[in-house]
């Protein structure tokens, strides 16, 4: 926490979670900071995509794909009688942000194949 304190970073105690990749191998206590405890989880979100430990780390991309199909769904359904580039300028500016948000992650994940990433290639295209 001193080199914390030194270069002025903050940690919000709330904000942050510890996680247990792997075949846990020794009992695993409790974590401090500033005397708040952190807690412990098996599951947590990042830049949007979904992670969850086990034995493995894998990232669930369902959440982020629903998001973006919402969006496109809901733009083809409410833009009958509108110039087909209107609708893909519509496409580009509220659905790709959803998608691409996370793309550096899951990116990370598809490379590395460490992660189980079971997503379809087609979105990162």
């Amino acid at each position: 926490m001193r080199y914390a304190r030194d270069y002025s970073f903050v940690f919000n105690a709330n904000k942050t979670i510890c996680t247990n990749v792997g075949k846990p191998k020794f009992t695993v206590c409790d974590v401090l900071i500033d005397n708040h405890l952190i807690q412990w989880s098996d599951h947590f979100t990042y830049l949007g995509a979904h992670f969850v430990s086990g034995s493995d780390l894998s990232v669930n991309v369902a959440p982020v794909r629903r998001k973006f199909y919402v969006a496109c769904n809901s733009i083809n359904a409410r833009s009958h009688g509108v110039a087909e580039p209107v609708r893909v300028q519509l496409v580009k500016s509220c659905c790709l942000p959803l998608i691409t948000y996370c793309v550096h992650v899951l990116v990370l994940a598809y490379e590395t194949q460490t992660f189980g990433f079971t997503a379809d290639v087609s979105l990162l295209e």
